[in-house]
């Protein structure tokens, strides 16, 4: 295999062997049903090699009556025309990441870097469960 392609700024791009994950993009659809809802979203590419990494981990996002865990993925995909950051990602593990921002870092076309952001279902803060009675603390 040859190596990748290097620029004068010692900038290399992800190797393929450490794209071990495979992906799904989706991308939100440009039409209405007849009765005005959403048809959803439709799959623009599958089964994508990517490299998924773990940028930032573990953020917690308060907001109204939710607490919501806020990650962070860098994913790294060979270049594909028609990747914007409207689309959304289905991870390895079946897992839903809104994509922050695409870009092609030389403008080779020779690979695409996402940023993707994962959060989880909030969870109601502010109702209280369960009462605790007698005993001693």
């Amino acid at each position: 295999m040859a190596p990748l392609k290097r620029l004068n700024d010692n900038f290399t791009y992800t190797n393929r062997s450490a794209m071990r994950d495979q992906i799904t993009l989706m991308q939100p659809s440009t039409t209405n049903n007849p009765d005005g809802s959403s048809p959803g979203q439709s799959v623009f590419a599958q089964n994508v090699w990517a490299s998924c990494k773990l940028w930032r981990y573990g953020r917690e996002v308060n907001s109204a009556d939710l607490v919501q865990g806020e990650v962070y993925w860098d994913v790294r995909i060979p270049y594909m025309d028609g990747v914007n950051d409207q689309m959304n990602v289905v991870g390895p593990n079946g897992e839903n990441w809104f994509i922050v921002s695409v870009s092609d870092p030389d403008m080779r076309q020779v690979e695409l870097r996402m940023m993707c952001r994962e959060i989880n279902s909030g969870g109601v803060t502010t109702d209280v469960d369960e009462v605790v009675s007698g005993g001693t603390f």
